[in-house]
């Protein structure tokens, strides 16, 4: 059984809370991440990706846009289970936290894909609008079908109420 541990990044890249979102956004280009890890002496309080700071103030704390509380996972869990709970709970990345309670990793969508407990499917994990793998976002109602923030917002903000059919022309 393949576990978290084998396919987890061991050092994520971490940025304190009270950093603005600037400077989160030039390290997360800077190491070449999405996904970052909020901590306080040397305890994680949140987790941010840069679907998070996308349109927000430069001059905003990361605390004000970090996902707090957060799921996690432990770094023995199978890395089916990890899917499963990325999944439902909509999450792009999981951090992994030792019996300490310790951050010691962190697992991604793409982790998990390479890993083949994800299947990269359009409407499972990534949007069934337009195959963005960020951001996403169950519907309000509990639907099975995913979408990104964006193609919701998009469908939201339609005036013309068009109709849209996704996968055929039929």
């Amino acid at each position: 059984m393949l576990r978290v541990c084998d396919v987890m990044t061991a050092w994520p890249v971490a940025v304190g809370p009270d950093h603005s979102v600037t400077q989160a956004r030039h390290l997360a280009e800077t190491w070449g991440v999405h996904h970052l890890m909020v901590t306080s002496d040397d305890l994680l309080v949140g987790v941010i990706c840069l679907c998070d700071l996308a349109d927000r103030s430069d001059g905003d704390p990361v605390e004000r846009h970090m996902q707090s509380p957060f799921v996690f996972v432990s770094p023995g869990a199978s890395v089916d289970a990890a899917a499963e709970t990325m999944v439902l709970q909509g999450v792009g990345c999981l951090p992994v936290l030792d019996e300490s309670g310790r951050l010691a990793g962190l697992v991604t969508r793409r982790d998990l894909r390479h890993a083949g407990a994800l299947p990269g499917s359009l409407g499972f994990d990534a949007c069934a609008a337009c195959g963005e793998t960020h951001g996403l976002a169950r519907p309000a109602r509990g639907g099975a079908v995913v979408f990104c923030c964006e193609c919701i917002e998009r469908a939201h903000s339609s005036s013309d109420h068009a109709v849209t059919t996704l996968g055929g022309s039929d």
